[in-house]
């Protein structure tokens, strides 16, 4: 069934339109402001042509005006949701929408558009705007980390995406409790202040498709590594048949003083054996990637693992 929205609503701090245990139903806004939507236990449900333009808030402080919990199937198409968004599901597509983080806005959010705990879930042609203003005075406390956060998750997709103004990273995945699989596509990531795309949680990549990325006014293309577990129990490292196929990174610039400052590598790719983890890298394949000159060259660990596919430009490898 279609429930049609006539006018707008006028928001309060919380959320103005629940919807509870209902399945394949249609939430058409016809344009109109619904203020803020929570899903829960909600299967099939589409959100379609909705503003979400309400003060509703969530646990940390933050506006949070589309969240979603315990879901499968749900779809949020051609919609402009400001405040950040609370993903948690299976299944689940955003696509032909704005997702933006007001730049005066309360708090500091982990991620404009989070996925957690859930798996298959997608992002695509939409313009995401984490509200940064570049103020390295006020670094990590105004604007959002990441643009799109994979948190808890194995699988996702990010594809044909305009992601702008985070301090962290345009695309990030975190603490995943196995090695990552996920297509990263043509997205154009722009004033990320520590990287493109990033993960410093995860155990691993494999199987994965980063190609046709476009960085720009970031230190680096990619920073993927493995940090720390993050509570999570790893006892391997995965590094497996991942492509790095036809990205670029133009201007970049320093890290945030909070980090040192100066340049980095263009990209960083390092999943040798650490702390005593055992780890498997191998046919990963890096091919057409403009890296750069005005940066050292991509540093990948184990070099071993990776395989040259010809057509790159960088700059020299220090050392």
């Amino acid at each position: 069934y279609t429930l049609s929205l006539a006018a707008d609503i006028k928001s309060p701090s919380i959320f103005c339109v629940s919807f509870s245990n209902n399945v394949s139903a249609t939430l058409d806004c016809h344009g109109f402001d619904a203020g803020s939507i929570s899903l829960t236990n909600v299967q099939g449900f589409v959100i379609r042509n909705c503003l979400l333009h309400g003060t509703a808030l969530s646990g940390p402080g933050v506006i949070e005006n589309l969240q979603v919990t315990n879901s499968t199937a749900v779809i949020v198409d051609s919609s402009d949701v400001q405040g950040s968004v609370l993903i948690q599901c299976q299944g689940c597509t955003l696509s032909n929408s704005q997702f933006i983080y007001p730049m005066t806005g309360p708090g500091s959010p982990g991620a404009e558009v989070l996925f957690t705990g859930g798996n298959g879930n997608s992002v695509s042609q939409s313009t995401i705007d984490g509200g940064w203003n570049g103020n390295m005075a006020t670094y990590g406390k105004q604007g959002c980390d990441d643009g799109i956060l994979f948190f808890n998750e194995t699988t996702g997709v990010a594809q044909g995406n305009t992601i702008r103004n985070v301090y962290d990273a345009g695309i990030e995945a975190a603490v995943s409790p196995g090695p990552m699989t996920a297509t990263i596509q043509n997205n154009t990531i722009a004033n990320a202040g520590f990287t493109g795309i990033g993960s410093y949680y995860v155990q691993g990549w494999q199987n994965s498709v980063f190609s046709g990325n476009t960085v720009s006014n970031s230190p680096s293309l990619f920073f993927l590594l493995f940090e720390s577990a993050n509570g999570v129990p790893v006892t391997s490292l995965t590094l497996v048949n991942n492509q790095f196929v036809n990205n670029t990174l133009l201007g970049p610039v320093n890290l945030p003083p909070t980090y040192g400052g100066g340049i980095v590598a263009s990209t960083l790719i390092n999943f040798a054996s650490r702390i005593g983890l055992p780890s498997t890298a191998t046919g990963n394949v890096i091919q057409g990637n403009n890296f750069g000159v005005a940066t050292p060259g991509p540093t990948l660990l184990p070099l071993d693992g990776f395989i040259d596919g010809g057509g790159n430009i960088c700059s020299p490898v220090p050392g």
